[in-house]
């Protein structure tokens, strides 16, 4: 296998819980291939929202001038060969439901 870079986006809020463990595997095995590895916990990082001010379009690079920690995982991003989005699924859907009616 040719060395890849592989960075993988935990969202679940619980380390340890079935998406962490699941998504584990990956590196776990992708590492003994002879890939580098990074995994990050969103629930780490500070990322707010957008607030569409247009200033990442006027600058170079399209730097955003929020504060937060997304240029830090867009860099990791960009270096990565290989990006692996987990996130947990409640209620069978990556949807948040609002409301339960019976």
């Amino acid at each position: 296998m040719e060395a890849r870079n592989i960075l993988a986006l935990v969202a679940s809020p619980q380390k340890g819980g079935n998406t962490d463990t699941l998504t584990m595997t990956l590196p776990k095995s992708a590492n003994e291939q002879g890939a580098r590895t990074e995994v990050v916990y969103l629930v780490d990082k500070v990322i707010k929202p957008c607030t569409q001010c247009e200033q990442c379009h006027q600058n170079f690079p399209n730097k955003c001038q929020i504060n937060d920690d997304f240029g830090e995982i867009t860099e990791k991003m960009i270096k990565a060969d290989i990006i692996v989005l987990a996130t947990p699924i409640w209620w069978s859907s990556m949807l948040q439901l609002k409301e339960i009616r019976l």
